[in-house]
Order: C-alpha cells, then structure tokens, then sequence
C-alpha cells in the first residue's frame, strides 16, 4: 500500500533583495480589500521533469531549481514588497517591514506527477498536500506562503497561498508571472512593478461587513473537475443563443449548463427559486479604468435570480445571466471612482445575503479565472502543464480555469456530496463535457 506523504525538508523566510523604503512601509488597503474575507487564495504549478533531464540528475537540478525560485522570489519581493511584510491586527493596513515569506522545500514519497494530471479527481483530498499549510507558519497576517515540493519522478510544484485580504485572480496572475519573468532574467520581458489598488479605490471607515465574497455554510459536500474542450464549447454557445443573447460568452454558456444541471439535481427539494451570483473584474469597467496589473482586491459581484415560472432552458438561463451582468454595468460603469460606487457595491451584496435567508431560494456561487495567464509561468524549465486549485469547503462553489489547450474550460465544481452523484450524471452534462 502507498503511503503518499509529503514530507518538510526545510523553512526559511526569504526577504526582499533590497529593503523596502521608509515611506512605502505602511500600505493601506482599499475599500475592497477591507471587504475581503479572512481566508486564502490556494494555488498550485505542476513541472514534469525537462524533457533533456533523466532521473540520475533530478536531484542536482532539483537543487539549482530551488536556488533559482529563491533568489528570483527575493528579486521579486524588491518590487511586490508589501508580501513580504506583515498585515496588521486591526486588518486595515500591511506593514512592509520585509520579514520575509515562509519558502518551504518538502519531497512526495509514492506520488506520480503524470497520474495527479492523468487523474486529478483521484487526487482532489491530497492536492492540499502540495501547498504551505503548515500550523506553525499559518497566520491570517502573513501575506503569502511558497512550498515547492519534488517527487521522485523529478517533477515538481510550486503551491502558494496568498491573502485574500491583498489577493484576487488579476493579482495572483500579475504576482506568479512577476517572479517567472525574474527567474527567467529575460531583459526584453516588461517588468511588473507592484501598483495598489488602494491607490484608486481608497479606504474608508473599517465598519463596513466583510460581505463582497460570501461564502456558503460548510457542509458534506465534494468537489470534482469537469472538462469542456474547444469544441464542447463552441457546440454549447450554439446552443444558447437567443433573441436577446446573440453572442453568449464561453463562461456565460457554460454557466448557464451547470446552473441548470446542479438546479435539476434539487427537482424533489423545496427550493424554487435559485440565485447565481458570479465575480466580475472591475479593472476595466470603470469610467476611468484601473490598470490591469494593479494589485490588491478588485472585483465585485453580480447576481441573477431563477423564479419558478422562468422557463429552466439555456438560451433563457444565458437571457438571465446578460440581464444581471447589464444591470450591474449599467449601475456601476457609466460612474466615476468613488466611495459612493463601492458602497452601492456594499449595498448589493447585502441584499444578496437577505436572498441567502430565504428557505425557498438555493445559491451558487461562480467565479472565472479565464484569460489569466498562468501558464504563462515559466521560471526556466518550461509551462506548467497544469494549474489547479484544490477542493472547495464551501457547497454550490463553481471555478472556471483555462485548460493548457486553448479555448478548453476546467469547471470545478462543489456540490453536497449526494447532489453530486445525481449532478453528474445528468446527460446534458455528461453530452457536454467529459469528467478528468
């Protein structure tokens, strides 16, 4: 039998190369990050072995890898300083006092990288394994943790977690290419320097609820991975247009599928109505845009209602979905920048949690981490053939993530674990897709 454990080798705190100045060691954050939950933003990289590599030399490389990731981290931290330092008790600020992030170098005894990608759903409980969950460093005022783990395949991974109180999709995407590009010392690579989001969205009295993310109850629920290729998709937007979607988007299709699938496996439930409510990036539906790299919280939420008397097809699922990511824009985007916009945000989000209450309505919760460019990550040694989060603790939780092949979609999916198996056998999903 396998053991398949994940031993810790070592821990050290890796600072920035070159202190961060006086006048930049406080950084406030902005309104949104003041929303922002207590919680982490979980993310992993798989490297197979080089191909020009074998095995007798794994563990030299793996050494010079190592060196490599922490020198580059360090370079890295120069710049995104404020992930090095520490958020303060009162979590209104981050004090960038260089302390470093705790940079973990662990071994996986009896793990395969090839059947974690060939079978990921078969892996989904230990992929945690692979990230920096150890007791002693995990701290809600530590910004960010690295564990880069070998296997004896020589492959490898590099987990992070990062604050969702400093963190969002945009921001970990500008972070993990920030220190790639500085791994790979390319001088005609553009060099991404840390913008605050707080710089535009400043803060305001800290009594606001953390309320923009919300978050299921925990219950007995699974998460499972399914894949929609190139194909898959172009069928299924095909089959949503309508009269008032000419053009359905990729995650608006494929939303549409899996809210209609999960809101099937309730049929014998009370429930009869259903609340969808989906993350949208602000950087650039703003009057005056954010810059696209800037870091730090920046998106919101907008929702949409299923009624009983809606009609439960795609093209009117699609119809629903438009309906609330236009009502959104039209409140929001024709605006200026202001605390008077984002507490309307607040506001929403207020009225989301009153829909939560009712005992006749169920919630889902999707996010798309489309068009990132994360495997874009190359630190020297390659992409990574796969990115991955790890299973949700919540239920009713959707993640969408590009495939490595282009135009193909990973749906994470988070069910309680007896809707899942009805939720994934239902034959329009199962026409659509296909389960990793």
């Amino acid at each position: 039998m396998k053991l398949r454990k994940v031993d810790i080798i070592s821990t050290e705190f890796i600072k920035p190369i070159s202190p961060t100045p006086y006048h930049l060691r406080c950084l406030d954050f902005s309104i949104l990050d003041q929303l922002s939950p207590l919680m982490t933003v979980p993310f992993i990289l798989y490297y197979p072995l080089p191909k020009e590599l074998d095995l007798q030399h794994a563990k030299a490389t793996n050494l010079s890898r190592l060196l490599l990731l922490k020198k580059s981290l360090s370079q890295t931290l120069a710049r995104f300083y404020p992930f090095a330092g520490r958020i303060n008790r009162d979590y209104t600020s981050i004090n960038c006092n260089d302390n470093g992030v705790p940079f973990s170098e662990a071994f996986a005894h009896d793990y395969h990288l090839d059947e974690i990608l060939e079978q990921p759903n078969s892996f989904m409980k230990l992929l945690r394994r692979f990230l920096p969950y150890e007791e002693s460093l995990l701290s809600p005022t530590i910004p960010m943790l690295v564990q880069v783990t070998f296997f004896e395949c020589g492959g490898m991974t590099i987990g992070i977690c990062a604050s969702h109180k400093i963190t969002d999709a945009p921001t970990l995407n500008t972070l993990i290419n920030g220190w790639a590009i500085a791994a790979r010392r390319n001088p005609k690579a553009k060099i991404l320097e840390f913008v605050p989001t707080a710089k535009f969205l400043p803060p305001v009295d800290n009594n606001q609820p953390q309320l923009l993310f919300l978050q299921p109850e925990k219950v007995n629920n699974v998460t499972k991975i399914f894949f929609f290729d190139a194909s898959c998709i172009a069928s299924l937007k095909a089959k949503t247009v309508s009269d008032s979607v000419l053009v359905p988007t990729r995650v608006e299709a494929l939303s549409a599928l899996i809210w209609k699938c999960a809101m099937a496996t309730l049929s014998s439930k009370k429930e009869k109505s259903s609340l969808l409510v989906h993350t949208v990036n602000l950087r650039k539906r703003l009057v005056v845009p954010l810059p696209s790299d800037c870091m730090g919280n920046a998106i919101a939420l907008f929702k949409s209602i299923y009624k009983e008397n809606d009609t439960m097809d795609l093209p009117g699922l699609v119809t629903l979905l438009r309906k609330g990511l236009l009502e959104f824009r039209d409140k929001y985007e024709n605006k200026c920048r202001g605390h008077e916009v984002i507490l309307g945000m607040v506001n929403d989000a207020k009225e989301i949690g009153a829909h939560i209450k009712r005992d006749d309505m169920e919630m889902y919760n999707f996010t798309s981490w489309c068009r990132f460019q994360f495997y874009d990550a190359d630190f020297g040694w390659g992409s990574p053939s796969w990115v991955s989060r790890i299973e949700f603790e919540a239920k009713n939780h959707v993640l969408f993530i590009d495939t490595k092949s282009g135009g193909g979609i990973e749906a994470w999916v988070s069910l309680d674990k007896a809707l899942m198996e009805i939720f994934e056998q239902d034959i329009e999903l199962l026409n659509g897709c296909g389960v990793l």
